[in-house]
């Protein structure tokens, strides 16, 4: 066959790529023992030779120089990190047809080097994890360096090999470093949790949560874009017993102090072995440019899983990129000054249960199968029903003292009501469906 395309990456050993276009599926690999000799990088070349494939990569061997024009400057094509995702299988669709092409992928944070195969994995602001290797830097003799936890634009051939698709950067102009205004999250002492005694029945009982931590972040304000959260990971403190893979705790929201508006979850916080991760949507938790916001935690509990004198605590540790922004529009959260610890709340289980009475307004029963009922002192103008997700289920028009809510058609789980009463003034609450 014949091929004509720009020379695009050359490691000087036995593998040269060429493509005709930045399109997909317009890149190759020319592998051969004496070819590199031949060629430079931006040489427009004629070439005949056979396709081959080795180890599910494919290439061209026994290649023959026709023609060859110095002077060209190959074009990367600019593609998105998931299009390379270190998980796609081979011949994945969207990661095949830039096999052997020059692409550039930006916004990845630097995770780890694994020194003994000159591999850096990273990921983007979705998540996507890819992995940057060698194979044309031959152990990145150039002195290519990337710094964990920086972010970078990187530039390189793509290969696959050992079950992964990898880029591979020619040398250090490969790699550009993006400039970015670092937000820290900062142990900020009179925002934290009081150390207190909590009756583990009230939460539960009188349906009102409690504040059990918090925590700021700072936008530096140096690049002019707004933070804009999409993920967050909670720790269990070092003085917490409380165990956090059980049922103790029941439910509970973050806010940045207004209940009325809650940090949206995007899909059911998960924990991983030692802490849980949130998974937030960034149009609701924006910390606008040069301003700081105070996020709080709001928890219930489960009285028949608590234990007399167990102590709740949490944490943020310090993580150079655990705060990920969307990158089209917003910075990335960065540096972390220091751990931040709540202070420690203690479970009094020997308090008499607080009377529901005291409460203006009553929400039975509570768990529920069927109907919900509400019961005001005051006239009710309205109700929502929203689920652990932020997600509005249902908004219902009451003109009462009393409702009774058709809960028949919710799923089994915990949701919370928000009831708004004439006089302007409104509770959240939270009810399990059964």
């Amino acid at each position: 066959m014949t091929l004509r395309g720009v020379v695009t990456a050359n490691d000087n050993f036995n593998q040269v790529w060429i493509q005709d276009s930045n399109d997909p599926m317009s890149g190759v690999l020319i592998y051969s023992s004496s070819f590199d000799a031949l060629v430079s990088v931006g040489d427009t070349v004629t070439i005949t030779g056979q396709k081959a494939f080795y180890n599910g990569l494919t290439e061209i061997i026994n290649p023959v120089l026709i023609n060859s024009v110095s002077g060209g400057t190959p074009t990367p094509a600019v593609i998105n990190a998931a299009n390379l995702e270190y998980y796609k299988a081979q011949d994945d669709p969207a990661a095949e047809p830039w096999e052997g092409q020059l692409v550039t992928v930006s916004g990845i944070v630097i995770d780890s080097l694994n020194s003994a195969y000159f591999e850096y994995f990273g990921h983007d602001c979705s998540g996507n994890i890819i992995c940057i290797n060698d194979d044309v830097d031959y152990q990145y003799g150039s002195g290519f360096a990337l710094t964990t936890g920086s972010v970078y634009s990187i530039t390189g051939v793509v290969t696959y090999s050992n079950g992964h698709y990898k880029i591979n950067p020619r040398g250090t102009s490969d790699a550009t470093e993006t400039v970015r205004d670092f937000t820290s999250l900062v142990e900020d002492p009179a925002s934290q949790v009081t150390d207190a005694i909590i009756d583990g029945t009230v939460p539960v009982d009188s349906l009102n949560a409690i504040e059990a931590f918090k925590f700021k972040i700072i936008d530096e304000g140096t690049d002019g874009l707004p933070t804009k959260l999409s993920q967050f990971d909670i720790y269990a403190g070092p003085n917490n017993t409380v165990d956090l893979t059980g049922n103790a705790i029941a439910s509970g929201w973050f806010d940045f102090g207004d209940a009325a508006n809650p940090i949206v979850f995007t899909a059911e916080p998960s924990f991983n072995t030692d802490h849980f991760t949130f998974y937030v949507d960034p149009e609701t938790a924006i910390i606008d440019n040069g301003t700081s916001r105070e996020v709080i935690l709001h928890l219930w509990f489960n009285p028949a899983y608590l234990v007399d004198e167990s102590v709740l605590q949490f944490m943020i540790k310090a993580d150079p990129h655990g705060f990920v922004s969307e990158c089209t529009n917003s910075q990335f959260a960065g540096t972390i000054s220091a751990d931040v610890v709540g202070g420690s709340l203690t479970i009094d289980t020997n308090v008499g249960i607080k009377d529901v009475s005291e409460s203006h307004i009553k929400v039975f029963p509570n768990p529920a199968n069927n109907v919900l009922f509400v019961q005001s002192a005051e006239n009710i103008s309205n109700i929502s029903i929203t689920d652990v997700l932020g997600r509005n289920i249902e908004t219902v028009n009451i003109n009462s003292d009393f409702a009774e809510i058709n809960i028949a058609n919710l799923t089994e789980g915990v949701y919370f009501i928000r009831i708004n009463t004439e006089n302007e003034n409104y509770i959240i609450k939270s009810f399990i469906k059964k």
